[in-house]
């Protein structure tokens, strides 16, 4: 089951859904990431947008479990209007 849901975004509820910046792979509820280095702790970082239960840090990167690509947190999570600009994102992520 792929993360859907709504954020407010300048005052307004906007729908999101969680892609992979680079690869549009969509994470589903199983998954787990690790706090590495960190205190160790596995969970699904899209549960407490990047929040590590065990130590509290804030995990400002996030790597795709698809393509292993690593990018911002906040980039995973795509509103229908920030999903049509895709192509040109993708491209200046990579460029990078």
């Amino acid at each position: 089951m792929p993360y859907e849901g709504e954020i407010a975004v300048d005052g307004n509820q906007k729908r999101f859904t969680i892609l992979c910046p680079r690869c549009d792979y969509r994470p589903t509820h199983v998954e787990r990431w690790i706090c590495e280095p960190g205190c160790g702790a596995y969970w699904n970082t899209f549960w407490t947008r990047g929040l590590c239960p065990g130590c509290g840090k804030l995990w400002n990167i996030t790597q795709c479990p698809e393509c292993s690509h690593i990018s911002p947190h906040r980039h995973w999570y795509r509103t229908p209007a920030s999903h049509e600009t895709e192509p040109q994102a993708r491209e200046a992520l990579e460029s990078r």
